[in-house]
């Protein structure tokens, strides 16, 4: 299930302000057009021969009824967003750049991962032998989403989020496949979230296999990687 106390699930104090204020105008939006309905020109029928300054048209007011009801509903969509707090999909207000949905990422997580979950989060064996000296973990950016598997929470990442060092050592190590995978071909990336030397999870579309990316380990000086 996805972890209930999250930033990416959470609008902002700021957001909600923006919300409240979209959710407002469209208020104020569908008391005017009831106050004062648009108008919309017919064709007048003269009853006897025009004079040069009889007018073709005459303007009258249109039934708001639809306007109205279509400007509250955006109203309440919004400030219901505003007072809920919640996300209805992961996406960020202007500003974020960012409207996207994680769901397909978070079931296939949540499909693939239950039954591999032990030995991806088992403590690696981080002592190094002397003289040797460990690889770098990249610093990872905050994920996309959390979600928690079996008391483990895990962060969902978007690809563009994943630090680069990771992709290369994971595309690096696959290049010589008969058929090598792409960037764009990766399905989910997924790590443990929390301090520590967790390994990487990734997943590629069309293969049931889930690629681990470590990094540390008695005896390695590289990215290490390995199918779970």
């Amino acid at each position: 299930m996805l972890s209930q106390d999250r930033d990416d699930v959470i609008f902002t104090c700021a957001e909600k302000w923006l919300l409240s204020l979209v959710g407002l105008i469209f208020l104020a939006g569908a008391i005017l057009a009831w106050q004062f309905p648009p108008l919309r020109s017919v064709a007048f029928q003269h009853p006897g021969a025009p004079g040069p300054n009889t007018p073709d048209t005459v303007a009258v007011s249109s039934d708001p009824l639809a306007l109205v009801l279509l400007l509250l509903a955006a109203a309440m969509l919004f400030l219901f967003a505003a007072l809920n707090g919640r996300r209805a999909l992961n996406f960020k207000l202007p500003g974020g750049g960012e409207f996207t949905s994680l769901a397909s990422e978070v079931k296939a997580v949540e499909r693939a991962l239950p039954s591999k979950l032990q030995k991806l989060v088992a403590e690696a064996t981080t002592g190094q032998l002397e003289g040797e000296q460990a690889p770098r973990q990249p610093d990872a950016t905050h994920p996309a989403t959390t979600i928690v598997l079996q008391g483990v929470e895990l962060g969902v990442y978007r690809v563009d989020d994943v630090p680069l060092d990771v992709l290369a050592s994971l595309l690096g190590q696959l290049k010589d496949q008969e058929s090598p995978p792409s960037r764009l071909a990766i399905e989910f990336v997924a790590r443990r979230n929390g301090r520590g030397n967790h390994p990487w999870a990734i997943k590629f579309r069309g293969d049931e296999r889930i690629w681990k990316l470590a990094y540390g380990g008695r005896g390695k000086s590289e990215p290490t990687l390995s199918l779970l």
